[in-house]
């Protein structure tokens, strides 16, 4: 009989545990790494879109139809007293308030401030026209046909054609728009005058009233 002693035998023994360890199968890199990427497509619960409440209700308004604006009403406007107020002009400004949305207030202010306009435009040309009548007087003074040291005289003469041709609502007009004081209105007046002898105007060789007056005087007896 063979003999084997304690050291071969364990040699033996500690081989065949070897074999038995190589024998178990393990998975390999590849196979974990497929695990993985498969594990990686399921889609995680917190990913799913969630739909906010706010794009809900966007969309609810965006299929209703836009509310329409009701359009203002206007009572009457206030505006100074004496003032003339062209009807058809004041239904067009209200048309425009009402296009631009304006409310009573807001139309009233733009009113205010298109009478304040046409309030500095009337004294504007009220201030021009005094400048430009008292202009016209100078020029009277200074004419060498009318005026110099028989001023008075020529205009005695203008202003028997006044009191003979000059209708009331003549000198109104003249006095309003001060042509009055034109020299060719008063060089007219004078030509006229020269060719009427106070004879022929009253009786008895009296003057007319109001002789030795300016034809200024005359035209505007108001303002005398």
């Amino acid at each position: 009989m063979v003999q084997i002693n304690n050291d071969t035998a364990n040699s033996a023994a500690a081989t065949n545990l070897n074999a038995a360890d190589t024998s178990q199968t393990f998975p390999s890199d590849q196979a974990i790494t497929n695990q993985s990427s498969s594990a990686e497509t399921i889609p995680h619960s917190d990913s799913t879109p969630s739909i906010q409440l706010t794009e809900l209700e966007a969309g609810a308004d965006a299929s209703q139809p836009p509310a329409q604006k009701s359009e203002p009403e206007y009572s009457d406007f206030s505006f100074p007293e004496g003032l003339s107020i062209n009807q058809p002009l004041l239904n067009e400004f209200k048309d425009t308030a009402k296009a631009l949305g304006l409310n009573q207030q807001q139309a009233q202010q733009l009113a205010d401030l298109g009478v304040k306009q046409v309030q500095t435009l009337v004294q504007a040309q009220q201030a021009a026209l005094e400048v430009q009548k008292t202009t016209w007087l100078a020029a009277v003074k200074a004419d060498k046909e009318l005026g110099g040291d028989k001023l008075a005289e020529n205009l005695a003469v203008a202003l028997r054609a006044v009191n003979a041709f000059v209708s009331p609502e003549l000198k109104a007009l003249l006095d309003s728009t001060g042509l009055g004081n034109h020299p060719d209105m008063v060089r007219a007046f004078y030509k006229a005058g020269k060719l009427i002898s106070e004879d022929s105007l009253l009786p008895g060789g009296t003057k007319p009233a109001g002789a030795g007056r300016s034809v200024a005087q005359a035209l505007y007896p108001d303002q005398a």
